[in-house]
């Protein structure tokens, strides 16, 4: 079927449901991205070279080394694109991460093989790995800072389900002060994204401004903070990235874990698409930073999925992987089982996934990100 007819069926597809989440799904599915996957071998010291050609074998073209720090490799496509595989330092083993060039919505198929060609080829992931979903915001309606602040509002207020849709693993969200990332402070949210925004250089004065306040830059200006010297600025450790949209053009979502499964790899750019892809169709945001609630997972991961747009075919994947964490949990029948530990704390259990992670909640339904994958 082509890529056209596609299009037609998944647009007949939420028919059913409203206009809005119709130009939501639609908008999305027009968004630009990025992605990087970090993965590592435990005995090959030259698993980025062997990546590369991994990469190659799917794309075609080229496989060079850009030699450098970080031991780059290159996999240059037919039409020009490159996919660079470059070292990762907070990545266990020989580490060997993805780094791939600007993708629209019919390279994903193409993303999917590689990933699979890159879990034949011997690369693997743990805990000290991640996935980064970057969504443009140059040629899209993210280009309007308020809709940027939108963006980060929405996923403020829905942080905690996010996080545990997409089953964060606990290494890099204990107690929201893993390596990986951060969640979004409320100084953020009330001293930023609360204010309205004539241009891009306004936004990023006053984002950069909080940041330097906070001890999360260390440069006085916009242009000092969107250098090269600043790319480690520790304003970027944060759920959404904002830091990437003042030196990349991008929003940048550091939500997921890392995985060599080409179907979750897809939901997790899905997602990131969904969300930015409201932000811009919609023209409020609320701030208002909602628990997670155990007994109604289910049901609230299904309503964001419908809000966002995510019915029919199209969306099988997603709501087979995000939902799935929740598998035989409904809205009423939770599935909870509570107990007694540590003295006089109580806290109940819930199992997710086929692997049977669990993940924790307190007794006043705070999300403990699950344990070791």
């Amino acid at each position: 079927m082509t890529t056209q007819n596609n299009t037609a069926a998944n647009f007949a597809s939420i028919s059913a449901i409203g206009s809005e989440e119709r130009r939501i799904a639609a908008r999305a599915q027009t968004l630009r991205f990025g992605i990087e996957i970090e993965t590592f071998s435990r005995t090959n010291r030259g698993i980025r070279q062997t990546v590369a050609n991994a990469i190659a074998s799917v794309v075609g073209g080229t496989v060079t080394s850009a030699g450098s720090y970080y031991d780059k490799w290159i996999a240059t496509a037919p039409d020009g694109r490159k996919w660079t595989v470059m070292t990762d330092g907070s990545v266990s083993g020989f580490s060997a991460e993805i780094v791939s060039p600007i993708l629209t919505d019919r390279d994903m198929s193409t993303l999917q093989d590689i990933v699979r060609a890159v879990r034949r080829a011997g690369a693997t992931v743990d805990s000290t790995c991640g996935i980064h979903v970057h969504v443009d915001a140059t040629e899209s309606g993210l280009a309007d800072p308020n809709a940027v602040c939108r963006l980060a509002k929405y996923v403020y207020s829905k942080e905690e389900l996010i996080l545990a849709c997409v089953n964060q693993n606990a290494g890099r969200y204990a107690n929201g002060q893993g390596y990986g990332s951060k969640r979004i402070p409320e100084t953020l949210v009330s001293t930023v994204l609360s204010r309205k925004y004539a241009t891009k250089h306004a936004f990023l004065a006053a984002f950069y401004g909080w940041a330097t306040a906070c001890g999360r830059n260390r440069c006085s200006t916009v242009e000092a903070s969107i250098s090269h010297s600043n790319h480690y600025c520790d304003a970027r450790y944060m759920t959404l990235n904002l830091h990437a949209y003042g030196t990349k053009g991008t929003v940048e979502f550091r939500i997921f874990d890392a995985t060599l499964h080409a179907g979750k790899v897809r939901a997790a750019v899905e997602l990131a698409r969904g969300l930015c892809a409201r932000a811009i169709e919609t023209k409020s945001a609320r701030a208002t930073k909602r628990p997670f609630v155990a007994s109604t997972a289910k049901y609230d991961i299904r309503a964001m999925l419908l809000k966002l747009g995510m019915v029919g075919d199209r969306y099988d994947n997603v709501r087979k992987h995000f939902m799935g964490e929740f598998a035989a949990q409904s809205s009423r029948e939770a599935g909870l089982r509570t107990h007694r530990g540590g003295g006089a704390s109580r806290r109940a259990n819930i199992v997710v996934g086929s692997r049977g992670n669990v993940a924790n909640f307190d007794a006043s339904g705070a999300w403990t990100p699950a344990a070791s994958r």
